[in-house]
């Protein structure tokens, strides 16, 4: 029985809070819709009172503005000489008529009508729109001095802007151009003078460490590979397997010198007799790489 005398007093307690709630929103929103249909009024005076009063350059809105069919948009004229400008922010179906939000700017101080500015689709005056008029006033004093206005010169054919425009390209062009080669070709140089180097050339010092004894066997392999490779390359015998064409290597009246002198330097470091090293080089003076 207690707890359920406390729920009802909990419950009783709440009961007016809520309704003051939702008689808050109630009255917020009807105020909000107070406030635009006021705001869809001009002047806010009555339905029929479309006279507005703002200054110049400050916008005035016209909003939920029905007028008849048909639609109607923007004045715009070519040299933009119009004292009011017109915005259309919505336009919707109102019946047979159109429902308007219109933004109006009053560019100069005087009394407009707000319709004049209104054209059908076409470009053509609507007949049948009613007065909206619109009083711009000025916050200026009377007599205040305007500006001249701007009148289009001609500047013949820009001076010396493009062709000094033109010229600074090619300078910056013929810059770039110069550092990239540059760098380029210092990279490439050290490169380039060892590219030119005959095979002669390249196994010579490993030549003369291999007479001398001062080979080693990683070195005496790899210089073995290179000769198979270069005289199989040149003899086009890429089809033969490497036990034959070691075979034929040895028998042949190029490759075989220095392949079989290169194998008794590797197995017979002390030979009975010194060869001519620049003869058996011979053959290799002519190729700087493998190839033939």
């Amino acid at each position: 029985m207690n707890c359920g005398t406390d729920y009802k007093r909990r419950h009783g307690r709440m009961a007016p809070r809520i309704a003051g709630l939702v008689l808050m929103v109630a009255c917020f929103f009807s105020g909000l819709q107070t406030v635009r249909a006021l705001q869809s009024v001009p002047g806010g005076s009555g339905p029929g009172n479309t006279d507005r009063t703002a200054t110049v350059g400050y916008p005035c809105t016209y909003l939920e503005l029905v007028l008849p069919a048909p639609e109607v948009v923007p004045l715009q004229l070519p040299d933009r000489s119009q004292p009011v400008t017109v915005r259309i922010d919505r336009v919707s179906k109102h019946g047979s008529d159109f429902r308007y939000d219109l933004q109006v700017t009053g560019l100069e101080a005087g009394k407009f009508n707000v319709s004049d500015f209104l054209v059908t689709g076409d470009g053509q005056p609507h007949p049948g729109l009613p007065p909206i008029w619109l009083e711009v006033q000025s916050l200026l004093p009377p007599g205040q001095v305007e500006p001249h206005p701007t009148t289009a010169v001609e500047t013949g054919r820009g001076g010396y802007y493009l062709p000094a425009l033109v010229a600074g390209g090619v300078i910056w062009l013929t810059g770039l151009m110069s550092i990239l080669f540059t760098r380029r070709f210092r990279t490439l140089r050290p490169g380039s003078s060892r590219s030119t180097l005959t095979l002669a050339e390249r196994i010579r010092p490993m030549l003369v460490r291999a007479s001398l004894g001062n080979l080693d066997s990683a070195t005496a392999a790899g210089l073995e590979r290179t000769l198979t490779s270069f005289w199989r390359r040149r003899l086009r015998l890429e089809h033969l397997s490497p036990e034959v064409l070691i075979s034929t290597l040895r028998k042949h009246e190029e490759a075989g010198p220095l392949l079989n002198q290169l194998e008794a330097w590797l197995h017979r470091p002390e030979p009975d007799e010194v060869p001519d090293l620049e003869q058996l080089l011979r053959p290799y003076q002519e190729y700087s790489d493998l190839g033939i």
